[in-house]
């Protein structure tokens, strides 16, 4: 029955984008941290875009379609070395600029920078908002915790 599968397929884009639906300011604040260097950003879950921000001409669903591409293929490497997974690929475009993929839990991040960009004030960026336990008050609370001891 094509009409239940189409169906089928509407309710579970539906329930990822309510799953994901809090990405939007993640992603908005490794732009900021980025501080300006990052020209449209993507997060994809199985190559469905669930959140972007950014754009300025470019449209998020190219860099949507070209990063589920890559990510596809470096998986179809990366298998042939024993390995599904990948933690990160940079991939220099046209005018000096670069597409970042990230894996971030169970999405893939997508960065297309502006030109000539500061890389590592991008890999800053996505390193602290993307790592877990980094966050200031639970540093904080960990501190307090061995003082009073």
């Amino acid at each position: 029955m094509p009409g239940n599968r189409a169906e089928y397929a509407l309710i579970g884009l539906r329930r990822i984008s309510e799953d994901h639906s809090g990405q939007r300011p993640l992603i908005e604040k490794i732009m900021k941290d980025s501080r300006g260097w990052i020209e449209v950003i993507v997060m994809l879950i199985n190559g469905t875009r669930i959140a972007f921000s950014g754009g300025n001409g470019i449209k998020p669903e190219r860099i949507a379609d070209a990063a589920s591409s890559l990510i596809e293929a470096t998986l179809a490497v990366m298998e042939l070395f024993g390995s599904r997974r990948f933690h990160e690929l940079e991939l220099q475009v046209q005018e000096n600029r670069y597409l970042i993929l990230r894996r971030y839990k169970d999405c893939y991040i997508a960065a297309l920078t502006k030109p000539n960009p500061n890389l590592g004030l991008i890999k800053l960026a996505f390193k602290k908002n993307l790592t877990p336990n980094h966050s200031p008050k639970i540093m904080q609370m960990i501190i307090e915790k061995s003082l009073i001891r």
